[in-house]
C-alpha cells in the first residue's frame, strides 16, 4: 500500500510549493472576484424628465401633404400603377430641382484586345484616372461598352451617353 510522505517532506518538493503558490493565488482572485460582482454600488438618481415643446408635436393640416389614407387603400402591386406627379421629401429636405447632376468622366484612352477584355482610361473631374471595364462603375456611372476611341455610359437616371477619346472634355 502506498503511503502518503508526510508534510514537510512534501514542502521541500519544488513542485509542491508551485502548486501550493499557485492554489493561493488563485483563491484570492476568486475571492476578488465574488466580492466585486456581489458589491452594491451607490445609485444615482435619474435625470429628471423634460416636457416636449407643443410646437415640436404640432404636425402639418392634412390638405397641406400627401393622402396617406388614398395611397394605403390603393394596391401596390397594380399593373397600371403610374407614380406620383410629385416625389414626397421631408419637410425641410432639400429638393430634387435644386440637385446638380454629377460631372460626366472625361475618356482618356481605350484598348480594344483580340484576347483579353476591352478596357478604357476614365477620370472623373479632380480624381485620378481610373481602368474600367465593360460593367464598370465610375462615379454614378456605368461602362455599357467599349469602342475604339469611344466608351458609352449609362447614368443613375437610366441615360446612355457616349464620350469620344479623342476630343478631350467631351
Amino acid at each position: 500500500m502506498n503511503r502518503m510522505p508526510p508534510f514537510g517532506e512534501m514542502w521541500r518538493n519544488r513542485l509542491f510549493r508551485v502548486a501550493a503558490l499557485l492554489a493561493v493565488v488563485s483563491a484570492a482572485v476568486l475571492v476578488a472576484a465574488v466580492t466585486g460582482a456581489v458589491q452594491l454600488r451607490g445609485v444615482s438618481a435619474a435625470a429628471p424628465v423634460k416636457p416636449i415643446p407643443d410646437s415640436l408635436l404640432r404636425f402639418a393640416s392634412p390638405d397641406a401633404g400627401p393622402d396617406v389614407a388614398r395611397a394605403v387603400a390603393r394596391d401596390v402591386f397594380q399593373e397600371d400603377r403610374t407614380p406620383a406627379p410629385r416625389r414626397y421629401r421631408l419637410p425641410g429636405a432639400p429638393d430634387d430641382a435644386a440637385a446638380q447632376p454629377a460631372p460626366r468622366p472625361s475618356v482618356l484612352g481605350t484598348a480594344i484586345g483580340t484576347d483579353e477584355p476591352d478596357f478604357a482610361t476614365c477620370q472623373v473631374s479632380g480624381g485620378q484616372p481610373v481602368i474600367v471595364r465593360v460593367g464598370g462603375r465610375i462615379g454614378e456611372f456605368t461602362v455599357i461598352s467599349i469602342e475604339r476611341s469611344r466608351v458609352w455610359f449609362r447614368g443613375a437616371d437610366g441615360e446612355r451617353f457616349s464620350i469620344d477619346a479623342s476630343k478631350p472634355g467631351s
